[in-house]
């Protein structure tokens, strides 16, 4: 089995990605809890929630970092930022509130499908 080169551009993008999830998470979690608990109660969540949150944006921008993981911590942000845009949609956000998660869900897409995959090693009849 012959493995497709990995792409310079989903590397760039995972780390970018990678080191935007980990600001957001740390925000969450260190910077300024207050505000974070009170955004979260617009959507009707619980108090611990924006820590779990930013637990998992902490935990997907760190896997996204490491190029064994980068495909998983995709996956994470697709799951974490889709949760985060529908949770917008539910209380009537502006579009101002919900782009940014989307454009982060959408940017999980491109490097999970983008991942290195491996090729099975072609024979021919004549060889």
């Amino acid at each position: 089995m012959t493995p497709k080169p990995a792409s310079p551009i989903r590397a760039l993008a995972a780390v970018l990605l990678g080191f935007a999830l980990i600001f957001f998470g740390v925000a969450k979690i260190w910077l300024d809890p207050a505000m974070a608990i009170e955004r979260f109660q617009r959507f009707g969540m619980p108090d611990f929630m924006p820590f779990v949150t930013g637990a998992l944006e902490i935990t997907a921008g760190l896997m996204l970092l490491v190029p064994a993981l980068r495909t998983a911590g995709g996956v994470l942000t697709v799951l974490v930022m889709t949760a985060a845009t529908a949770s917008h949609w539910v209380v009537n956000d502006a579009f101002g509130q919900w782009w940014l998660p989307l454009v982060l869900a959408l940017l999980g897409v491109a490097i999970v499908w983008a991942r290195p995959v491996v090729l099975p090693k072609t024979t021919h009849a004549n060889d």
